[in-house]
């Protein structure tokens, strides 16, 4: 049975779970090349379902073998100039799973990654700003990547927002607190309930040094 086959809408299925299943087939494989060149291939020109679906396989497949995805990531950059946003999103989430295997090459599409997440979704922008902070654990990339997560943590939703700081808390990333912090304080009435607004204290608390960022009102 070919992996066309065995996807949910193949199936006549509704739900994600023949895909799921399929990518834990697959990661049980020693050897998964042709089959995530495959599955590339049905989301570059398969019907729209089969795209959607094959896209699933490819990011529950990198969450559970990212080294799989090592020598194939100019097939992963070439999907984000992908029009329908189910694919984009998807795209960006398959890339940050894997993106740590090459830094270098991601940080050089970082344009291309920026720009599909501004065309795309809240789940394109969050598995965007994991991919920032990927890169960034690379300390020759942290200056020049600083300026693009600063402004996310400026543009985010208040529903995102203390995700994205407590993201940025529990990373090794420690450059310009002050200017993190302080970005981060004054969005603090932005929040829409108050759990929102003490996960979001408490991330600033961790992130500046000394932590007591709320002293700074």
């Amino acid at each position: 049975m070919s992996l066309a086959e065995q996807l949910a809408s193949a199936l006549n299925r509704g739900d994600e779970q023949p895909n799921i299943e399929l990518a834990n087939k697959l990661a049980k494989q020693s050897e998964t090349s042709s089959e995530i060149l495959e599955l590339f291939g049905i989301v570059r020109h398969g019907h729209k379902p089969q795209q959607h679906d094959a896209i699933k396989v490819l990011y529950e497949l990198a969450s559970l073998k990212p080294h799989s995805f090592a020598d194939k990531l100019e097939f992963v950059f070439d999907l984000l100039r992908a029009k329908d946003n189910r694919v984009l999103w998807g795209t960006l989430t398959l890339l940050s799973k894997c993106c740590h295997l090459d830094r270098d090459a991601t940080a050089e599409q970082m344009s291309l990654i920026l720009d599909a997440a501004a065309r795309g979704s809240v789940i394109a922008k969050d598995a965007t700003f994991d991919i920032l902070l990927a890169v960034a654990n690379d300390p020759s990339y942290q200056e020049a990547l600083h300026p693009h997560i600063t402004q996310f943590l400026k543009d985010a939703k208040p529903n995102q927002l203390p995700m994205y700081a407590e993201k940025l808390a529990n990373s090794t990333l420690r450059f310009k607190s002050d200017e993190i912090t302080h970005i981060l304080f004054s969005r603090l009435e932005e929040m829409p309930t108050e759990a929102k607004r003490k996960r979001l204290e408490k991330a600033i608390a961790k992130i500046s040094l000394p932590p007591t960022p709320l002293a700074l009102a």
